[in-house]
Parts: C-alpha cells; sequence; structure tokens
C-alpha cells in the first residue's frame, strides 16, 4: 500500500459491489420521496409568503419565510444528501469533493437561516 502524507485524507470509493438492486432501487426511491416532499414543503411556504404581502410587518415575515426555507429546507438538506452515495447528482463526484460541496451547502444555508432567523427578530424591535 503507498504511503499517504501525515494530515491527508485517504478518499475511498464507498459504492458497494454486492448491493442487491432491490436495496438499491428502495434507496433511490427513499431519496426521491424525501425530495418530492421537501420540495413540497418550500413551494408550500413560498405560497404562504405570498399571501402575506399586505403589510410592512408582513413583508418581514415573508423575507424570514423565504430565507429561512431557502436556507435550511432547501440547501442544508441537499447537503446533508450530497454526502449519500445513492444522490443521484451527487455520485459523480469524489468524496473529497462531496466534502467541499457539503460543507459549502452547509455555509451557505447556515448564514441565509441565520439571517431569516435575525429579520423576524427585527420585527420584535421595531
Amino acid at each position: 500500500m503507498a504511503s499517504v502524507p501525515p494530515g491527508t485524507i485517504r478518499s475511498y470509493n464507498v459504492q458497494m459491489q454486492n448491493e442487491s438492486p432491490f436495496a438499491f432501487t428502495v434507496l433511490n426511491l427513499t431519496n426521491t420521496i424525501t425530495n418530492l416532499l421537501l420540495g413540497a414543503v418550500a413551494i408550500m411556504a413560498f405560497i404562504y409568503a405570498n399571501l402575506l404581502m399586505s403589510s410592512p410587518k408582513s413583508f418581514v415575515v415573508s423575507q424570514h419565510i423565504y430565507l429561512c426555507v431557502f436556507g435550511y429546507i432547501i440547501l442544508m438538506v441537499q447537503g446533508i444528501h450530497s454526502m449519500n452515495i445513492n444522490t443521484g447528482w451527487a455520485r459523480a463526484f469524489s468524496c473529497n469533493n462531496k466534502r467541499t460541496v457539503h460543507y459549502a451547502l452547509q455555509v451557505i444555508g447556515s448564514i441565509l437561516g441565520i439571517a431569516g432567523c435575525l429579520r423576524m427578530v427585527s420585527l420584535r424591535w421595531l
């Protein structure tokens, strides 16, 4: 086995060779249903946010909804899914690239979610 410099992380291809087609289908189906339900929740939240645009205070609430849903529900969940070996869009990435995408989506999602929470807190101070 080749020696690895200290501090580097060895990347292994985690794809299972003996995985049954049934298990692969069930995992892909579960992943698809999860994404569909998350999309439905996000769309319903965006529709509700658009219905609230009648007063300045409700505009702040709708900004809170947009920022938190996009940050927490869309970006952070996709960041978690990026590490899954059965996620379709992340299969082409190596383990190190998946980790980079994971960190980027988690950080951007956290920033948007915290900004949405702070926007709602600012409503309390008005």
